[in-house]
C-alpha cells in the first residue's frame, strides 16, 4: 500500500460505525442523515460548493457532487475535502445510487477513497508529458516535453 492510500485507513474515520442514510422526501427533496447503531444521530451537513439547493444522487451533477463531498468530509473527520477525491466519490458511489432510500456504510466511503488515492497514484506513477506548448514563444524552456516524469 502506497503512503496515498496508507493515509486513507480506515481507523482515520470519525466513527467507524456510521452509516450514511439517504432519502426522497416531500416531493423530491433529498434528506441525508447519519446512523448510529440503527439510530439517526444527525442530519449530514450540507457543505455548499456545487448545489445551493441540497444533496442529490443517481446521476452527476452539483447535487451529487456536494453530497459526495460531505460524505468524504464525515467519513474522514474533515481530512479528505480535495475536489479530485470527493468527484472520484461522486463518479464512484453517489451517481450510481439508484433508489429513493438507500443506506451507505461510511467504511465503503473509506474504501473508495483509498481506491482513488491507489488509482491516482499509480496514474502519477506511470504519466507521461505529452503536451506541446500551445506558445512558440516559450521557445527552449519547453525541451524535454516527452521527458517521463517517473
Amino acid at each position: 500500500m502506497d503512503a496515498t492510500a496508507s493515509r486513507h485507513r480506515r481507523d482515520e474515520i470519525a466513527d467507524p460505525i456510521v452509516t450514511f442514510a439517504g432519502r426522497r422526501v416531500e416531493g423530491d427533496r433529498a434528506e441525508v442523515w447519519m446512523v448510529r447503531r440503527s439510530h439517526r444521530i444527525d442530519p449530514l451537513p450540507h457543505i455548499v460548493r456545487h448545489s445551493p439547493t441540497g444533496f442529490e444522487w443517481g446521476f452527476a451533477g452539483s447535487g451529487p457532487a456536494d453530497l459526495a463531498l460531505a460524505l468524504c468530509d464525515a467519513a474522514t473527520a474533515g481530512r479528505i475535502t480535495d475536489a479530485a477525491t470527493y468527484q472520484g466519490v461522486k463518479s464512484a458511489l453517489v451517481a450510481t445510487i439508484d433508489a429513493d432510500e438507500w443506506d451507505l456504510p461510511a467504511t465503503r466511503v473509506l474504501d473508495t477513497i483509498a481506491r482513488l488515492g491507489e488509482v491516482r497514484a499509480h496514474s502519477l506513477r506511470n504519466r507521461t508529458v505529452r503536451a506541446r506548448p500551445s506558445d512558440p514563444s516559450l521557445g527552449p524552456a519547453w525541451r524535454g516535453y516527452d521527458e517521463d516524469l517517473s
